[in-house]
């Protein structure tokens, strides 16, 4: 593990009155009087607010705290369940739910992961995003291992909810004069994690003790980020609009799993003084039982994942909140779109260079919300779409065939090689999971995209043969509409001639003259990539031909089809072992994903409608008490 890093704190402010606690701190400062817990210890720092100096209510090991975990409903029809603290660190208070189901963590290992908390993610995650808002004066982070996250799981599905962070535990319980209070608040920096159940008691589903332990913290660095984003936008930024639309709220709480997997493996992407470069990590590098290895399986094996079931639907799927699912309906937030969020927020991080902490503190910070947000983060302003019509490129072309390096770096990956590292993780047999569509000579292919994403359609062409490839819309006749936009890349040719890549603007190579200038055979891809990032639902069918191609695909050149893309899988089978174990493969599958997909959107909806109204009183609330 590489030294902790320092946490971006603002100008301490003092703190209110103990008088003015929350449920919780109600509850405590009750058990206190009765000698059931302390009321000496004073926070270590505190939290956004700073040290204040005042004496707080800290829980000992044993209390029993009243905690609401209705995920239905912000502010109404309470779900009250009691906690046991199992653990209170400096940044922690642990707490296990009294009626989780049995077989699952010791009270030694709550207080490892509290350890956990205070020396990995807490440093990780502020250095990134910032530091919360401590509204309940203890300078700590309840982190509740609940049953009532395992019951949000349905029977017979391909994912886990692994937990959850619910704003209106932001927000004050009671009225005051001039604003209403959310009466199903907790009043704290809470989040809400799965516990094991060997079993399966609860919906049937089984949670061994490993898979849960194994992706537990790096679920913690993933809610943490929604609390920090949450609490900043609500109490620091003081905006009324403090919800991050999900499909960037969820991209930056990977990036946090992922900022945890690095400062564990003792890596890092770049972007401060002593940190090692972008080092395209690929499978030699994780090797069973090295300190890599094991922080990969921890943190970011799940990201893999994601990023595996995005590229398998990628016309289907986009970064920016769409995945259609087998059944035709959209999703919102599915664990594709998971995927591609987090691999964009890390390619734009790759492409800027520098902080990736800057970047991500500008994003979690920042005055906006989306895309305007990203945006303005990337300086990329009116050209976003270029950024994603090249990270379409990068998903496709990124150390094709070892050409990394002759590749210009806008159509890369800087800090993972994701062409030798997710076969290794995928039950399919050694392939790299994206989906590419071979052309034959005259056969149209005819394809829908979600705005944000692409198509790719694979070729070859013999030496100095002249090659057109034709681009039209559903009805093949008139060019694809204004949002199309097209990228040649030529990957790889026999004699290794450096890949080319040829970007064309909306509509205009509908029909593309391609000439193989090389003596030898060349392998060519279409990216066609749809830039209606505004509303990714309007999926855009294009119609691809290509006439002049040989009749068979590498005809001529029987031996190139090792020299290009088989050849990437079989020096990614013969490479080192790399990440192969259960737990990586199964969560490439989908079998051990986890995510709060299916709850963020309903958040959204509660912000809107049942928290939205109470902002402007909570925040006249928070300024009071901290004058």
């Amino acid at each position: 593990m590489t030294a902790e890093l320092p946490p971006r704190r603002p100008a301490p402010r003092p703190r209110g009155p103990l008088a003015r606690l929350g449920l919780l701190g109600a509850a405590l400062a009750g058990a206190a009087a009765a000698g059931a817990c302390s009321d000496s210890p004073t926070t270590p720092g505190g939290g956004g607010s700073g040290g204040g100096g005042n004496a707080q209510v800290i829980p000992r090991v044993g209390d029993v705290l009243p905690i609401n975990t209705q995920a239905n409903s912000a502010c109404s029809n309470a779900e009250t369940r009691g906690g046991r603290v199992v653990a209170v660190t400096n940044r922690a208070i642990v707490v296990a739910d009294t009626g989780n189901p049995a077989g699952g963590f010791t009270d030694a290992e709550y207080a490892s992961i509290g350890a956990t908390f205070d020396t990995l993610v807490y440093p990780v995650d502020t250095r990134h995003f910032g530091v919360p808002e401590d509204i309940d004066d203890n300078g700590r982070v309840i982190i509740f291992y609940t049953r009532a996250v395992n019951q949000l799981t349905p029977a017979n599905v391909q994912f886990v909810i692994g937990g959850f962070f619910i704003a209106r535990d932001l927000f004050p319980k009671t009225n005051r004069p001039g604003f209403q209070g959310c009466a199903g608040s907790n009043q704290g920096e809470l989040f809400y994690l799965l516990v094991p159940d060997p079993t399966g008691t609860i919906n049937g589903n089984v949670r061994t003790k490993e898979n849960v332990l194994r992706t537990s913290l790096g679920t913690v660095a993933h809610e943490f980020q929604h609390l920090i984003n949450a609490s900043r936008r609500l109490y620091v930024l003081n905006q009324q609009d403090y919800y991050e639309q999900v499909w960037l709220n969820e991209g930056l709480s990977h990036i946090a799993e992922e900022a945890t997997f690095y400062q564990s493996a003792g890596l890092s992407p770049a972007g401060r003084p002593g940190d090692s470069p972008r080092a395209d990590l690929g499978s030699p590098t994780f090797t069973a039982g090295t300190p890599a290895f094991t922080a990969l399986n921890a943190y970011n094996g799940s990201n893999l994942g994601r990023l595996s079931t995005y590229y398998r639907a990628v016309q289907d799927s986009t970064a920016l909140g769409l995945t259609v699912d087998a059944s035709g309906d959209p999703d919102d937030d599915g664990l594709a779109t998971r995927g591609a969020a987090w691999a964009f927020l890390r390619y734009a991080a790759d492409r800027l260079g520098g902080s990736d902490a800057d970047f991500f503190y500008k994003l979690v910070n920042g005055p906006t919300l989306g895309l305007a947000n990203l945006r303005s983060a990337t300086g990329a302003g009116a050209a976003l779409g270029d950024w994603f019509r090249d990270w379409a490129v990068a998903n496709y072309a990124d150390n094709f065939a070892g050409t990394a390096a002759q590749l210009d770096a806008r159509f890369r990956y800087l800090s993972w090689d994701f062409r030798s590292l997710l076969p290794r993780v995928t039950s399919n047999n050694n392939a790299f999971p994206l989906a590419v569509r071979p052309l034959t000579n005259g056969a149209a292919r005819s394809d829908s995209i979600a705005g944000g994403s692409a198509a790719y359609y694979t070729f070859s062409v013999a030496p100095g043969a002249a090659v057109t490839v034709r681009t039209r819309g559903a009805d093949n006749a008139a060019p694809p509409g204004p949002a199309v936009r097209l990228s040649l890349v030529r990957v790889a040719t026999a004699d290794n001639a450096a890949p080319t890549v040829t970007t064309y603007d909306a509509g205009a190579g509908a029909d593309l003259p391609i000439t193989n200038a090389s003596t030898s055979v060349g392998q060519y891809a279409l990216v066609v990539f749809n830039g209606n990032l505004d509303n990714p639902r309007a999926k855009q069918t294009v119609t691809v031909t290509a006439t002049g191609l040989p009749g068979t695909l590498f005809a001529g050149a029987p031996a190139l089809a090792a020299a290009l893309e088989g050849a990437a899988r079989a020096s990614v089978a013969s490479a080192q072992p790399g990440p192969t174990i259960a737990g990586l493969r199964a969560a490439a599958a989908g079998g051990f994903v986890t995510t709060d997909a299916p709850l963020q959107e309903r958040f959204r909806r509660m912000a809107e409608q049942e928290l939205a109204p109470r902002v402007a009183g909570a925040q006249a609330w928070f300024r009071e008490r901290r004058r």
